[in-house]
């Protein structure tokens, strides 16, 4: 049978995920994997492999930024782009991971992709399939069973349910009492695993402030970093975005603790625990199954403190994934929980996997209070089931250097400087079942002290990808909430008196929430208030309608950029204002507002940065 290739485009990890699970769901039935580094074909190997006539390959690829394809694909995506590309033979099935609140940039990097193939020649094995993480139930898996049925059907292989066994770990480990804390080598390699082009820089706080009133109810706090090294220099542009490493929370490391403790190594009792140092290395299990069921992972140290292990390398608090309960079915000496765990990470129980896990974000040390037939589970298994802890990437605040009110200053290129600044605010949010949750990463930086080290990166954000004009532009910037931070970056740059300069920036109650700009600046702010009493509720998108002819004006007369940052609700509710207002006021047609802007967006005139 061919050999089939595998590649994942991934900002966040979930295209990953799933390229390892398809991988999986092919082994099992007796399909060739093509087995490169890292385990999966990288993309720089993916022409010369859709080259040959007999050639399979299976994509899995996401959306990010503003409908742009993620950071692991983009040298390829230029390859495929250049007008002297190689033609293709060979055959490719495309899963997309996108979020329909996108609106016209749902899913924009899986169908620009799947455009492009076939022009080039390539052929698709199955219908393309774009999921959806809006989708009710199984969110972005929600067309995994119709992608297997497809599969299967054009590779002639049966169809059967995953089959779960105990594996084989990848770490050996034995323990000793000592303390060390070598976790830096880990946090470093974390920070580098999808950046090898970025330098980590290890920082110092300096300040930590508070930019919310005391009596508000959500936190919003101002970091100011600083390189630890008098000779290191952060370099960034206006608009970039910074990487920063956080902690577990304590009560969560104690919880894991008591995991441990019941697992089957020594760790000389509970009230030893703190000393206990792991001597990790790798084992040279050649299980090709392993191999491709577990994505690869910064290496962790090979010794290291349990306690700097639970604070630093493992994620103890986010929900795991499906194959995670399929690996972890085997353990349960109840098989009622054994075969609820088989259906939790089954094709067909996606959606009360979502329910269960995803949506009541239960991590995995509270899948093991609700499973408490999970015994006897070797130390070296449960350091595979924890999923190692992602850095939280924020834009950043600050300019990267002060500017010179004389001198023009070009908004898009680097510049050195000593000082990073972000704008963080405290993640809270109650589940549908009720359960108060808080962003763990967002709850260690905002309340970091002074003094305190971590490590960072820098990289380029979603703002700037085309080049200016030589000349001041001007700017229309919208920042809500902490999507402000981008833009008192751009501000930052920008020398008072040079171009016009417009900042809607949305918030609930001005006495309470108003971020940074209290009083006069050298550009016109413009506030929208959704909470503040006796007054009625005003949004972003209102100001916008109500400055719409002046707007238009700057935009289409005096070649004015516009950038919004903030949540994706309000992104994509900005985005259809700003097409409605041009049809009312310009009187263009749908279409014709479309095309305007779809020009703006290729221009670099017209950007978004959102979250989900």
């Amino acid at each position: 049978m061919v050999a089939i290739a595998i590649l994942f485009a991934s900002e966040t990890g979930r295209a990953r995920d799933l390229a390892y699970r398809l991988g999986s769901w092919l082994l099992e039935r007796g399909v060739s994997v093509y087995s490169g580094e890292p385990r999966i074909l990288d993309w720089n190997e993916s022409i010369e492999w859709l080259q040959k006539n007999d050639s399979i390959a299976i994509l899995v690829v996401a959306t990010c930024g503003d409908g742009e394809v993620p950071r692991n694909m983009r040298n390829f995506w230029l390859r495929l782009l250049n007008r002297n590309c190689v033609h293709l033979h060979g055959k490719y099935a495309l899963y997309g991971l996108g979020d329909a609140r996108y609106g016209t940039k749902f899913n924009a990097a899986a169908r620009k992709l799947d455009a492009r193939l076939k022009q080039l020649g390539a052929t698709p094995l199955v219908d393309r399939v774009l999921g959806d993480a809006c989708a009710p139930g199984a969110g972005i898996l929600q067309e995994l069973p119709a992608f297997y049925t497809g599969l299967a059907c054009a590779l002639g292989i049966e169809e059967k349910n995953l089959h779960t066994k105990k594996k084989t770990p990848r770490y050996h480990v034995t323990t000793t009492q000592n303390t060390i804390e070598e976790y830096q080598s880990f946090t470093r390699a974390a920070l580098e695993w999808d950046r090898h082009d970025c330098t980590v820089i290890e920082v110092i706080v300096t300040a930590n402030t508070r930019l919310t009133s005391l009596d508000w109810n959500q936190d919003v706090r101002h970091l100011t970093l600083q390189p630890v090294s008098s000779e290191m220099h952060f370099h960034y542009a206006a608009g970039d975005v910074a990487a920063i490493e956080h902690e577990n929370p304590p009560e969560t490391i104690a919880k894991f603790f008591e995991l441990c403790a019941s697992t089957k190594i020594d760790f000389f009792g509970l009230a030893n625990i703190d000393r206990v140092l792991l001597h990790i290395t790798p084992t040279d299990d050649n299980d090709h199954d392993l191999q491709i069921l577990r994505a690869p992972r910064p290496s962790l140290p090979s010794k290291i403190s349990l306690k700097a292990l639970a604070r630093h390398c493992l994620d103890l608090t986010s929900p795991p994934s499906q194959l995670t309960l399929a690996e972890l079915a085997p353990y349960a000496e109840d098989k009622d929980e054994e075969q609820k765990l088989k259906e939790l990470a089954s094709i067909q129980g996606a959606a009360l996997f979502d329910e269960y896990a995803v949506q009541e974000r239960r991590s995995l040390l509270e899948i093991f209070d609700d499973f408490v037939s999970l015994k006897a589970i070797p130390f070296a298994i449960l350091l595979e089931l924890f999923d190692w802890l992602h850095p939280r990437s924020f834009s950043i605040a600050s300019p990267p250097s002060w500017h010179d009110a004389n001198t023009f200053i070009d908004l898009a290129t680097a510049k050195s400087s000593r000082t990073i600044e972000l704008c963080i605010a405290k993640v809270e949010f109650t589940t549908p079942l009720g359960r108060r949750r808080i962003g763990a990463a967002s709850a260690f930086l905002c309340q970091v002290q002074p003094s305190t080290r971590l490590h960072l990166i820098t990289y380029k954000g979603s703002f700037f990808q085309k080049s200016l004009p030589p000349k001041p532009p001007n700017l229309i910037l919208f920042g809500p909430g902490t999507g402000v931070a981008p833009m008192r970056s751009i501000l930052g740059r920008c020398a008072p008196h040079q171009g016009q300069k417009i900042l809607f920036f949305g918030c609930r109650n001005p006495e309470h929430d108003l971020l940074y700009y209290h009083d006069d600046q050298p550009f016109e702010l413009v506030i929208a208030a959704s909470r503040q009493p006796g007054i009625q509720r005003t949004y972003v998108t209102h100001k916008l309608r109500q400055l719409a002819p002046r707007v238009l004006d700057l935009i289409f007369q005096h070649n004015a950029y516009l950038f919004v940052a903030g949540n994706i609700r309000m992104a994509t509710d900005l985005r259809a204002t700003f097409l409605d207002i041009i049809q009312i006021h310009l009187n263009f047609s749908a279409k014709e507002a479309s095309a305007t802007l779809s020009k703006l967006e290729r221009e670099g005139r017209f950007a978004i940065e959102a979250y989900g």
